[in-house]
């Protein structure tokens, strides 16, 4: 959309349907800035947490005989998912191995849930594998897999999201390793789109005017822009923007674009 602005008229009129559109994204993989040994669970504590933190054979470990494991849980892996997001899918991807994983003496997941909030949430993906002998990389969830529990941009962006990790040993000694802990987040979000503009005219010289914008996808904090610079917006719902233009926007006889930006920094086409 745009203002026309003649010698004698101002005329805002449609040039096309901005139409809003999905737009697919994903963040990471990202690395957690603190992992912690929580005895919420189990009977053996994980030595080193942080040793998580990067892929460089430095390792967070366990040792297990016919036990389980305490809680480890890695935080605040730092997304910045733009606001109103959402998020269609997690994965975690762990770098592990075992000393032994023969059926008589192993390390096997146990427990691999999400952190939402600082709570542990939603479905466990614990696989049924026996952990290697060799680093080898386990990957959990997918891009399309939110883990059974509902996120918002807000939840994975909290330096209290993160995942949690429990393993067992259902034998003998056994001592397990855990070199790196790594996550991605997968989310849509969509543009905002305008559908028309109202009044569509005015007269060059008239006094300042609200200018009503009308679409599709408007967050609020949304800003109407006049040929790329920001005018005072009020939101009025997800559909309706009121611009507040000057006086000095209606003095030059030229088509000026009209868009608007959500606080996401995602701008309709002009």
């Amino acid at each position: 959309f745009s203002v026309l602005i003649t010698a004698v008229f101002v005329s805002l009129f449609s040039v096309n349907f901005l139409k809003s559109e999905a737009i697919a994204d994903s963040l990471g993989p990202n690395s957690p800035t603190a992992a912690v040994d929580d005895a919420g669970t189990g009977g053996v504590a994980w030595t080193n947490p942080s040793n998580v933190f990067s892929t460089n054979q430095v390792y967070a470990t366990i040792s297990l005989d016919d036990s389980d494991s305490h809680y480890l849980k890695a935080t605040g892996f730092g997304f910045n998912i733009p606001a109103g997001a959402t998020i269609t899918g997690v994965t975690v991807n762990i770098i592990r191995r075992a000393t032994n994983n023969s059926s008589s003496n192993n390390i096997t997941d146990s427990d691999i849930r999400l952190i939402k909030e600082g709570v542990i949430s939603g479905n466990n993906k614990a696989g049924p594998s026996l952990w290697p002998l060799t680093d080898t990389l386990a990957n959990y969830g997918s891009n399309t897999d939110s883990w059974g529990v509902y996120l918002s941009a807000t939840d994975v962006n909290s330096t209290n999201f993160g995942v949690s990790i429990v393993v067992r040993s259902d034998r003998n000694a056994v001592t397990g390793y855990v070199d790196s802990v790594k996550m991605t987040v997968y989310y849509d979000f969509t543009t905002p789109g305008i559908s028309s503009i109202s009044p569509n005219l005015k007269t060059v010289g008239d006094a300042g005017f609200n200018l009503i914008v009308t679409g599709t996808n408007f967050q609020s904090g949304a800003v109407v822009k006049w040929n790329g610079s920001n005018r005072t917006t009020t939101f009025n719902s997800p559909t309706q923007l009121t611009a507040t233009i000057p006086a000095s926007d209606l003095t030059t006889g030229v088509y000026f674009p009209i868009t608007v930006t959500n606080p996401n920094a995602v701008t309709s086409n002009a």
